[in-house]
């Protein structure tokens, strides 16, 4: 695991687990308790060696500079071929895509990457007075950023990525799993930093936000 962390600097706890075959679960207790003090966690999830932080940090801040040179030279571009050009793996460059660099980047319909037009507010301006619960979580769906909500009496940091008038369908940072919450029962909704998507859950959301009718006494 520690050999993985070390030869690709950056990866999500679940990229690290999809390279060493193992439970997500497993590979994220590893990470924060065996190989605690040897390797740490960046502001996007992603886990670097302690030992070489600055090294790390050095190389995270090189990469998003090459990521976005490639895609001001190009008239529109999609995030294979940015990895292709690089060298790198994909969930890598979509890691940075998604998450530090989604201020300065967009993605059309044809999924093409480009810069944006004009500079963006900051991610934490955005202002959740007056707004409804479904209008917040569907701000955090968008631009894919984590949410700590009061639920049934319990704070919980979700990622969100789904929503409809009734339901959201989110990733549970707590219960490890995703999960289906009903929007009036969401209190004190604060919208945080961007979280590294799990492109298995954006298809799974969709039925499981279908069928949470079905089910609705669990909710």
């Amino acid at each position: 695991m520690l050999e993985i962390v070390s030869n690709y600097p950056g990866l999500t706890g679940q990229e690290i687990a999809k390279k060493a075959f193992q439970n997500y679960l497993i590979t994220y207790n590893i990470l924060i308790e065996k190989l605690k003090g040897r390797c740490y966690k960046d502001e996007n999830y992603g886990w670097h060696p302690l030992s070489q932080s600055g090294l790390a940090n050095k190389t995270k801040v090189s990469l998003k500079t090459r990521v976005l040179k490639i895609i001001e030279e190009s008239d529109g571009i999609k995030a294979k071929d940015i990895a292709s050009k690089l060298g790198l793996e994909r969930s890598i460059v979509n890691s940075l895509l998604y998450g530090s660099l989604k201020d300065q980047c967009e993605i059309d319909s044809t999924f093409l990457w480009r810069l944006r037009d004009e500079k963006i507010k900051e991610k934490n301006s955005t202002k959740v007075s007056g707004q409804t619960n479904q209008e917040i979580i569907a701000i955090a769906v968008k631009e894919h950023r984590e949410a700590t909500i009061n639920y049934k009496g319990f704070s919980r940091t979700i990622h969100p990525y789904n929503v409809n008038s009734t339901y959201c369908v989110a990733y549970c940072t707590y219960r490890n799993d995703l999960r289906t919450f009903r929007l009036d029962r969401m209190k004190n909704i604060k919208l945080g930093e961007n979280f590294s998507v799990n492109y298995d859950y954006i298809n799974k959301s969709d039925s499981q936000i279908e069928n949470a009718k079905n089910f609705r006494k669990y909710y």
